[in-house]
C-alpha cells in the first residue's frame, strides 16, 4: 500500500523533524515525496504536502538552497489547488518566509509573513496558536529590519494570545514572555524586562 507507506513516512519524518533528528527525518520525507509523485503525478495536494514537510526539514538543517525551491513549488501548488485562503497555503507561506528570513532576505519575507497571518486570522480567529506563531515570526523579522518598537508591540500581542488561549503558566506562554523580555532589554527598558523575566521564570518553575 504505497499510499499508506508514504503517509506513515511523512508522519514519522514530521516527528523526527520536531525532535531535531534531521538525519532520520530526511530519508523518510524524501521517500514519501518520491512515492507521492509516483502515485499522483507532479501536481497534487499530497505532493505539495510532502514538499512542504521536506522543505521544512531541510531548512532546519540550514540546507536553504534545497529547501527554498521545494517550498516555492509547494506554495504554488497549494495556491492553485487549495486557494489563497486555505490554512495549508498559509503554513507554506510562513515556512518559505522563514527560509527567506534566514537568508537575510527580509523585504522578500515580510509580505509572505503578513499574508500568512491574514489567512490564519480569517480562518482560525485571533487566539489560535498558529496566529501567535506567525505574529512571533513577523516580530523577529521586524527586529532584524530595525523596526524595534513595532517588533516589541507584536511580541506583546503574542503574549496576550498565549495567555488567552493557553493560560499564564503554559510553557509556550512562558517562552513568549521570555522573548518579550529580551526585546525590552534590547530597547533599554530594563525594569519592564526584569519584571517579564521574573514572570517567565515563575511560570517555568511551576511547570
Amino acid at each position: 500500500q504505497p499510499d499508506a507507506q508514504a503517509e506513515l513516512r511523512l508522519v514519522l519524518g514530521h516527528v523526527y523533524t520536531s525532535l531535531s533528528l534531521y538525519d532520520k527525518a530526511l530519508p523518510l520525507l524524501e521517500r514519501a515525496l518520491e512515492q507521492r509523485r509516483a502515485l499522483y503525478g507532479p501536481r497534487h495536494v499530497a505532493v505539495a504536502e510532502a514538499m512542504d514537510e521536506l522543505g521544512v526539514a531541510l531548512s532546519h538543517k540550514n540546507e536553504f538552497d534545497r529547501a527554498e525551491p521545494l517550498l516555492r513549488e509547494a506554495l504554488a501548488q497549494r495556491r492553485a489547488l487549495l486557494g489563497s485562503r486555505d490554512t495549508s497555503t498559509a503554513r507554506t507561506l510562513d515556512n518559505l518566509a522563514t527560509v527567506l528570513q534566514e537568508r537575510s532576505q527580509y523585504d522578500a519575507a515580510e509580505p509572505l509573513f503578513r499574508e500568512s497571518l491574514a489567512i490564519f486570522r480569517a480562518a482560525l480567529g485571533e487566539d489560535h496558536p498558529s496566529v501567535a506563531e506567525v505574529v512571533h515570526n513577523l516580530a523577529l523579522l521586524l527586529w532584524h529590519k530595525g523596526a524595534f518598537d513595532e517588533a516589541a508591540q507584536l511580541q506583546q500581542e503574542v503574549v496576550a494570545i498565549e495567555v488567552r488561549s493557553l493560560g499564564e503558566e503554559h510553557p509556550l506562554t512562558a517562552a513568549a514572555v521570555h522573548n518579550l523580555a529580551q526585546f525590552q532589554q534590547q530597547l533599554g527598558r530594563f525594569a519592564e524586562a526584569e519584571s517579564l523575566y521574573r514572570r517567565a521564570l515563575a511560570a517555568k518553575r511551576k511547570t
